[in-house]
């Protein structure tokens, strides 16, 4: 035992209200990029074996959202929200990102030489890592978690999940939980005026951007392409070179300057440019007779536009976690209501990590539009150095390392009603400055704790990312945007 002072004895008084006891059993939700990185770090604090950590994941592979769905037709698919999930991958889709930005500091390679790689090279990159670290040990394929209750007297948690091979329920308490479930994946469509009617009478015309699989199918059709972001200009872009009559619906296509050059937001063949027009505000349709001549889209500058063959809504994602009740009157337990400001919108969760109530709950993945592997490894880093910090505190009763860890306003209750909202479109350049501010709290951590103690109760260690990673980032995130990269 270290010697403390009166100081040090009221932060640990503040701190064991926050952190009751120490973290000895870990779950993880999720084996995507985020889960991966997760257990990869919380393996490299627990060199002792002094924690308990597991996996659960929803599907029978690695990987997440990386992973290519085929659709069969007659099946009816869904977003995270249903039981039959699929992912946004399709078989020609790059990154958004440059390649180089889209790894680790300790992996740099991504084993391909493109600079915007196809989806596959990001999937057999995970796939390296969870081998090379031999993570599956960890992980419980197959696994559905239904429920996260926080128990109050017991200061742990009780995870409810479903076996889906063997249909059998199973409970099991944990004094953490790193939830990593994909809660940006919930489809968001714009609840357009007269849009209920427009799908009872036009039942398949309509589709999120996520159930998009090739241009192939859309040959010869009216395609309208709703959205401006990555997924609406990918789209655009490969069905510019069929043969269809291509719409695409937005607010102003911007044109960028990079150096001496202008990039229009414009697909890159012009023979079959789409037609540009304004947003859509309504769907004026008559429900009394199967007659469609009257049926139309009303756009926000007044055209109408015939009822086309598909209309493709790549609107973007909806803030969703899954394993959380809608609301809770316990502050203890996160709910939607507790985390979900709005649908795009984060609260209560310091450091974009941490929820503000009951820190051994904890998300990574909240931080970005992009999936930018890079800024999840951080938090990754700074989920397993918290852990790390919160036994050594339970141990010592020395507080100074994990109080560099954490907010100590926070932490100490100074501003600990203040929400923090984290918006999933955040300010790019404070957006890529985050891992910077993680990194600096980690080496401060490490700085802090005593010599003696660096082998038993050691911290995720990293880099902060150099300035020319922030600055390529910044760059990239305002675009170059997919169309016109070479």
């Amino acid at each position: 035992m270290i010697g403390i002072s009166n100081s040090t004895r009221d932060n640990s008084t503040q701190l064991l209200t926050k952190y009751p006891k120490p973290i000895q059993k870990v779950l993880v939700i999720g084996l995507g990029a985020a889960g991966i990185l997760a257990l990869r770090n919380l393996k490299k604090i627990n060199k002792n074996n002094q924690i308990s950590i597991k996996c659960f994941e929803l599907t029978s592979r690695l990987g997440g959202i990386w992973n290519l769905d085929t659709l069969e037709k007659g099946n009816d698919y869904s977003d995270i929200s249903g039981s039959n999930f699929v992912t946004p991958m399709y078989p020609s889709l790059t990154t958004n990102m440059p390649g180089k930005l889209m790894t680790i500091n300790d992996l740099p390679e991504l084993e391909s030489d493109e600079v915007y790689p196809e989806h596959r090279f990001i999937l057999r990159y995970l796939n390296k890592i969870v081998k090379g670290d031999n993570l599956d040990q960890f992980v419980s394929y197959n696994t559905k978690v239904n429920e996260v209750e926080y128990l109050i007297d017991e200061k742990c948690w009780l995870v409810k999940s479903l076996n889906l091979k063997t249909n059998e329920t199973m409970e099991e308490k944990f004094d953490c939980v790193v939830d990593c479930s994909s809660f940006n994946n919930l489809d968001h469509i714009p609840n357009w005026e007269g849009l209920q009617k427009f799908k009872e009478k036009y039942p398949d015309r309509l589709i999120h951007s996520r159930y998009y699989r090739g241009a192939e199918e859309f040959e010869g059709k009216t395609i309208i392409v709703v959205g401006k972001g990555p997924s609406a200009m990918n789209i655009v872009q490969e069905l510019s070179y069929t043969n269809c009559d291509l719409i695409q619906s937005s607010n102003p296509i911007p044109i960028y300057k990079r150096g001496d050059i202008f990039l229009p937001y414009a697909p890159n063949n012009p023979s079959n440019l789409p037609t540009f027009v304004a947003p859509i505000k309504s769907f004026e349709i008559d429900s009394n007779t199967s007659e469609t001549v009257n049926d139309c889209i009303v756009l926000e500058d007044g055209t109408k536009l015939s009822i086309p063959d598909i209309l493709i809504s790549a609107t973007g994602y909806e803030f969703k976690f899954i394993t959380l009740p809608e609301t809770s009157q316990n502050p203890l337990q996160p709910s939607t209501g507790s985390i979900i400001a709005d649908k795009h919108t984060l609260k209560n969760l310091v450091l974009r990590t941490i929820y503000q109530h009951n820190p051994s709950y904890m998300t990574i993945g909240a931080i970005t539009i992009s999936s930018l592997i890079p800024l999840w490894d951080y938090q990754a880093h700074y989920v397993a150095s918290t852990i790390s910090m919160v036994n050594y505190f339970h141990s010592t009763c020395d507080s100074a390392p994990l109080l560099e860890l954490v907010d100590e306003d926070w932490i100490l209750n100074a501003k600990g009603s203040k929400d923090e909202l984290i918006t999933s479109r955040a300010i790019i350049f404070e957006r890529f400055s985050f891992p910077t501010e993680l990194s600096v709290r980690i080496n401060r951590s490490h700085a802090a704790l005593p010599l003696r103690y660096k082998a038993e109760f050691p911290l995720a260690m990293v880099d902060p990312p150099s300035n020319e990673w922030i600055q390529q980032a910044v760059t990239y995130s305002l675009g170059l945007p997919p169309y016109n990269r070479d």
